[in-house]
């Protein structure tokens, strides 16, 4: 029997909650979990082994045999996220093949999944598992056959609309229905070994699955062909040398991944997006007289504004780019006050902190975006490398309904 291995998984769509797995077919009921898990980044997990311990011997207790385990702790790590804004909630399914699974008769020798959101009266059923919604983050566990089976065979991942367990299938029997032809499309190939030792993979799922309309802005001009697909991008685990912001806490790595097709963000020449802090500013006598209300505006109070300066992650950054490596960040103020940033290309940095200081670029808020992502280990963590990544429209889709805007701002953890 297999066990099931279960994550923190987090989004903006209320999302925050525990995203389970059942592991590859053959693994052992006594087969450490999923690798690798950050104890200090408190991303919750309430899984059986799940391989948070170093890799360090364990003793057993038993003095006279002196036997010692090793847990098994992976070498690499891949993350899923559900960038597509009308794509719909999936759950996922991975499966590896020992031939090429875009043949029409492919058959995967072994299946992970559904990965899904469980129910939270019964997390531990995986028949109860929900699907994923638009904005999901998701560290996929690697147990050591998962990681056996990227070293080994080809991978393939696919969406499914509902729990196959509770039609009385496993994941390998959804893969029938797949399409084989739109690979990149409508679904991930990944090759032996893509994802290599020491190496951190991110699934991207960008674009729209249908042509843009009015009423979908997030998509491009209206009339715009469908844009889906599915990458699988390398991200950069080298710790930065140098560190900007004018900051004194947080050092972390970021590196930034462009995934808009909005009209004003996907733009010809490219934009270039700075991570600016904010925190309280003093203005007049700053309301520091006895009693007064910090934001007294009567009385000078003390407002939000920007502190220290403009850290630019991405330069000309178009739709689908990936910054090459990771920019040092330490950001001054209050990190979850701070904001997204974004100007024309070689926009000079004169005219940068003067429009971020007069107020005429207001920024994307990056707090509700923090709150939402840090419980898959997301957001400005002292010394990890963190991708970044901005999909989605900053308008609302309906007029005036601000709960209807689409963007996203989605952190996540890159190294291991």
């Amino acid at each position: 029997m297999t066990k099931s291995l279960r994550w923190g998984v987090g989004s903006l769509m209320a999302l925050a909650g525990l995203v389970a797995v059942t592991s590859f077919v053959g693994c052992s009921d006594d087969e450490p979990g999923p690798g690798p898990v950050d104890t200090d980044t408190g991303t919750p997990d309430t899984g059986t082994d799940t391989g948070t311990d170093s890799g360090a011997p364990i003793d057993t207790g038993s003095d006279a045999a002196e036997t010692e385990t090793t847990i098994f702790v992976a070498d690499r790590a891949v993350t899923l996220l559900h960038a597509s804004p009308d794509l719909g909630a999936k759950l996922f399914c991975l499966g590896a093949f020992p031939t090429d699974p875009t043949a029409a008769d492919s058959k995967p020798s072994a299946a992970l999944g559904p990965i899904g959101k469980p129910d939270a009266a019964a997390p531990t059923d995986p028949t109860k598992f929900t699907a994923l919604t638009y904005g999901s983050v998701v560290p996929i566990p690697l147990s050591a056959t998962a990681v056996g089976a990227l070293k080994a065979f080809t991978v393939a991942i696919w969406p499914v609309a509902t729990n196959p367990l509770t039609e009385g299938k496993k994941c390998e029997d959804t893969w029938a229905a797949v399409d084989k032809t739109k690979a990149g499309v409508a679904w991930l190939k990944v090759d032996k070994n893509a994802v290599d030792v020491g190496q951190s993979g991110l699934i991207a799922i960008k674009g729209c699955a249908a042509a843009s309309t009015a009423t979908t802005p997030e998509c491009g001009p209206d009339g715009a062909a469908a844009s889906i697909k599915w990458e699988l991008h390398k991200l950069d685990t080298v710790k930065p040398s140098a560190f900007a912001g004018g900051g004194t806490g947080a050092k972390t790595g970021i590196q930034f991944i462009h995934l808009s097709k909005f009209a004003s963000l996907d733009t010809t020449g490219g934009l270039d997006f700075y991570l600016q802090g904010w925190g309280p500013v003093s203005a007049g006598d700053a309301g520091s007289d006895a009693g007064d209300a910090a934001t007294d505006a009567a009385d000078g109070g003390t407002s939000i504004g920007p502190v220290g300066t403009p850290v630019l992650v991405a330069a000309g950054a178009k739709y689908g780019d990936i910054a090459p490596k990771s920019v040092g960040v330490q950001l001054a103020g209050d990190l979850t006050l701070s904001r997204l940033h974004f100007f024309p290309k070689d926009t000079p940095i004169a005219n940068v902190n003067a429009a971020i200081a007069g107020g005429a670029s207001a920024g994307v808020p990056l707090k509700d975006f923090l709150a939402g992502y840090a419980v898959v280990g997301g957001g400005f963590k002292d010394g990890q490398n963190q991708f970044v990544a901005a999909f989605g429209a900053p308008v609302p889709k309906v007029s005036g309904d601000p709960t209807s805007v689409t963007l996203r701002i989605a952190f996540g953890r890159a190294d291991f």
